[in-house]
């Protein structure tokens, strides 16, 4: 009886100690990290379970959902009469819907191609007075400006384009030759209302191109040319140059002068100079000091530095070009915007250029 009840007892003691073991190994299965276990197979991984976010649209974007008639248009126009002299000023609010109406429908076709994205030097130049300003009834403002994009710091002259200026951004758009004709033209309809006229200033009537008999092919080389150009209200091309020999020129090629010729602005002028001719003044130069500055010209480094600052606005531009190589040289500009250029052999081109004139024989005829 002794012998069978240690038996009992012995088959219990292992009955518990695998009901022990088998608890012990369902508890480690439970605690499993989560990151190692198998992901269920009939899960697409790649079924959305995170939002996917929609890029946020530009201000311009935004601007080209509204309405013309949510905005106030305001702008300034000129008006010249060369036949009496009268320049007339406009400034202030587009009231026309239908103006209102095709000046919007017009910068949204713009806004639409898409922004300008600079690369490398390219540049922005201009946008300091807005051909055009629009203001919503919350007081934000937009603005649409003229730039020129510069593909050298050092090069003049560019591709046009559209500056448009919103609360917290500066865009920039191709500005294409039809549509940029109807902005400027609707912004000027629209302006010019007598309600709008802030001063009316009689000039001096404006002298016709010079005659083609008077001009004369230079036969020496020029070497120093200045430039007085302005495109706000018409074209107006005028200046000076002075040869290698001193002898000094005056020329106008406002009618003359096309637009849609190619290359840069400075060097269709020379052409026009050496194709055309220019009419000869009463004055010779003081000679050894135009062959200095071209001398100290020939050194001014392509990459020096041009220092802009925004001025005036359509007053245009007065430039003095030192001509090596039969290619104009920008020594200075100013104007709209007044251009430096940061070289020391710029200034003492521009010195001996300045003697060269201060030392003439004859009537004056720079300023």
């Amino acid at each position: 009886m002794k012998k069978f009840t240690t038996y009992i007892l012995a088959a219990a003691l292992v009955l518990s100690m695998a009901g022990c073991a088998d608890s012990s190994k369902s508890g480690t299965e439970s605690n499993i990290p989560v990151a190692s276990q198998k992901i269920d197979s009939q899960i697409d991984p790649d079924s959305s379970v995170i939002d996917k976010l929609t890029p946020a649209t530009t201000e311009a974007q935004d601007f080209a959902k509204t309405r013309f008639s949510d905005y106030t248009y305001y702008s300034k126009a000129e008006e010249y009469d060369r036949s009496t002299g009268i320049r007339k000023y406009y400034e202030g609010q587009i009231t026309n819907d239908d103006i209102r109406h095709e000046l919007f429908e017009a910068i949204c076709s713009v806004l639409k191609q898409g922004e300008i994205v600079l690369k490398g030097k390219q540049q922005i130049t201009g946008g300091a007075n807005p051909i055009l300003t629009m203001e919503n009834a919350y007081g934000a403002r937009y603005t649409l400006s003229e730039g020129i994009l510069i593909h050298n710091p050092r090069e003049e002259g560019g591709d046009s384009v559209y500056i448009f200026t919103t609360p917290n951004s500066t865009l920039y758009f191709v500005a294409d030759s039809d549509t940029d004709g109807a902005i400027k033209a609707l912004t000027q309809d629209g302006v010019k209302t007598e309600s709008n006229l802030v001063r009316t200033v009689t000039t001096k009537q404006a002298q016709p191109d010079p005659s083609p008999s008077k001009a004369v092919i230079p036969h020496k080389p020029i070497a120093f040319m200045t430039v007085r150009s302005n495109f706000a209200w018409g074209q107006n091309i005028s200046g000076t140059c002075v040869d290698t020999a001193g002898k000094v020129y005056h020329f106008d090629f406002s009618r003359t002068y096309d637009s849609r010729s190619t290359g840069k602005f400075e060097d269709r002028i020379l052409e026009l100079i050496y194709s055309r001719g220019a009419v000869p003044n009463e004055v010779l130069a003081e000679v050894s000091a135009v062959r200095s500055g071209l001398t100290y010209a020939a050194k001014i480094s392509p990459d020096a530095n041009v220092k802009k600052e925004e001025k005036m606005y359509d007053y245009g531009q007065n430039t003095l070009y030192a001509i090596v190589n039969g290619k104009a040289v920008m020594l200075y500009s100013k104007g709209d915007v007044d251009k430096t250029v940061e070289d020391e052999y710029a200034a003492k081109t521009i010195d001996c250029y300045t003697k060269a004139m201060s030392l003439s024989v004859g009537p004056a005829i720079c300023e």
